[in-house]
């Protein structure tokens, strides 16, 4: 019996608890939205050619797809919650939570958010996955592709303010640690203390943009390495055991490859102007990172002008550039031991524990001459690499929740030939169409 009535007590506790809980939620205001994207690309290429913006030649319906949907909450009292959940079709439509946090308005102009927020490198970095939003099906990859990082684990305050003369503005200041799979490096890539202040400033037909980030960036490249890292090792003995110079080390040249807290920086600028019948956008970005083979300078922009037609069409022109150069002081590393891979022959313990030389038809010396050779062509190859991007893209408002794309894109590049150190080029072409659709 005492049992029983410790249970009711419970109970009535709870259900006076819950009751207040049940008022407030039904007073407050919840908004649920969604969006997708339906699409299909090819590139248009030889195989030595190459593709498109990452647009397969065999074409593509399912990897381009996605689906998301957005939940706002009022929770009164100046207190908001936002979460955003995305199904991407290149990740088997796996649901992966974009955004998740909590904002608190001190004032209509000034807001702080905790949780899982959007980083906004970019102009288009609030609404990056809802493609109906823009003209194009996605972003021109050469100033969105890197990094593909969109959110943080932290704080953002946003604060905007009247200017005058019909000026707006509008800060934004974040702080947190990020960690997402960068498909460029094959892991995932993680940034510590980062910190970032992006300032938008908007009068009628324009708006300015311009945005700062830096932090600590890391990724696990060891199965990139493991096989140079023996050859590094080998050369690193002989060498010591020929000069009988035993402080002879490489060591720098691996924490060229060791993706370790490394100094990273991210800049860009971006302006849009939109006109009744016509519309200009451009942005330019630049990645810097501190001695790491990785990432070197990474400078890329776009332009884009646009008319809007009759019939709810528009039409656009873009034109975009990625222009990529290797770290010089990495490269300067890698001359070095080209220099010293040349001029010793490559030694090895023998049975005895004695160095002693290879002979010419050995498999590990060939092994670890090709690894490493190997290694300093590909370096070599990554000193200059550029491609330029046209677009040429269609959109139709056929429906006020969806609209009808098409694109085609004709893609040149320039590159390091590391071998000959002569400069090739190649060019593709590629046609998309999508459907796009907000609910």
């Amino acid at each position: 019996m005492k049992t029983v009535f410790r249970k009711a007590a419970v109970l009535a506790a709870f259900s006076s608890y819950l009751l207040p809980l049940q008022a407030a939620a039904a007073n407050s205001e919840l908004d649920v939205s969604g969006f997708a994207t339906l699409a299909y690309g090819k590139t248009f290429s030889d195989k030595e050619e190459g593709t498109v913006s990452s647009i397969p030649q065999e074409g593509e319906y399912r990897d381009f797809n996605k689906f998301g949907l957005r939940l706002d909450a009022d929770l009164e009292d100046n207190l908001t919650f936002t979460a955003q959940i995305v199904a991407n079709g290149v990740n088997d439509y796996e649901p992966n939570v974009d955004w998740l946090f909590v904002t608190y308005n001190f004032m209509p102009t000034l807001s702080l958010s905790v949780g899982k927020v959007r980083m906004p490198l970019y102009m288009y970095s609030d609404y990056l996955d809802v493609s109906y939003a823009y003209q194009w099906i996605s972003p021109p990859q050469s100033v969105y592709g890197v990094p593909s990082i969109s959110s943080t684990e932290g704080v953002k305050l946003a604060w905007t303010a009247d200017m005058g003369g019909q000026w707006t503005s509008e800060m934004l200041l974040w702080t947190g640690k990020t960690q997402e799979f960068e498909a460029a490096l094959g892991s995932d890539l993680i940034i510590e203390n980062g910190v970032g202040f992006a300032w938008a400033i908007e009068r009628d037909w324009l708006t300015l943009r311009a945005v700062y980030f830096g932090g600590k960036a890391t990724a696990d490249t060891s199965a990139a390495t493991a096989d140079l890292f023996d050859g590094l090792a080998l050369i690193e003995g002989n060498v010591q055991q020929q000069t009988a110079d035993p402080s002879y080390s490489l060591n720098g040249v691996r924490e060229d490859f060791e993706f370790v807290e490394d100094d990273a920086v991210f800049m860009g600028l971006g302006a849009f102007m939109d006109f009744e019948y016509a519309f200009f956008g451009a942005e330019a970005t630049m990645i810097t990172m501190d001695k790491n083979v990785a990432v070197g300078d990474l400078k890329s922009y776009y332009a884009m002008a646009g008319v809007r037609l009759p019939g709810d069409w528009s039409v656009s022109l873009t034109y975009s550039v990625n222009d990529d150069k290797a770290n010089e002081e990495v490269y300067e590393d890698f001359q070095t031991i080209t220099a010293d891979h040349a001029a010793i022959p490559l030694f090895a313990p023998d049975a005895d524990g004695n160095m002693a030389p290879y002979m010419l038809n050995d498999t590990t010396q060939a092994t670890v001459a090709h690894i490493v050779q190997g290694t300093v062509t590909g370096i070599e190859a990554q000193t200059y690499e550029e491609s330029q991007t046209y677009t040429l893209g269609a959109r139709w408002d056929f429906h006020r929740s969806a609209a009808f794309k098409m694109e085609y894109l004709h893609q040149i590049r320039d590159g390091m030939n590391g071998n000959t150190a002569e400069i090739s080029t190649t060019d593709a072409d590629a046609f998309r169409v999508a459907l796009d659709l907000v609910f």
